[in-house]
C-alpha cells in the first residue's frame, strides 16, 4: 500500500483530520518503492551521516 496526502507534512490539515489517499495500484507501489530505494542508497548514512548532520547543526 501507499499512502500519500496532498498537504505538507505537519501542516494543519495533515495532521488534525489525517486527509489522504491510500492505494494498493501496482504502478503506485513501485513508482514509491523505486523512489525510496534511490533516495536510500544516496542518503548519508554512517559516519558520513553523522558528520553532515554535525555540520548542518552547527551552521544554525
Amino acid at each position: 500500500y501507499v499512502a500519500t496526502s496532498p498537504f505538507r507534512f505537519g501542516e494543519f490539515p495533515n495532521v488534525s483530520t489525517g486527509i489522504a489517499t491510500v492505494t494498493a495500484a501496482p504502478e503506485a507501489v513501485r513508482l514509491y518503492t523505486t523512489m525510496v530505494n534511490d533516495l536510500w542508497q544516496r542518503a548519508y548514512k554512517g559516519r558520513d551521516g553523522a558528520a553532515l548532520l554535525r555540520r548542518m547543526l552547527n551552521s544554525v
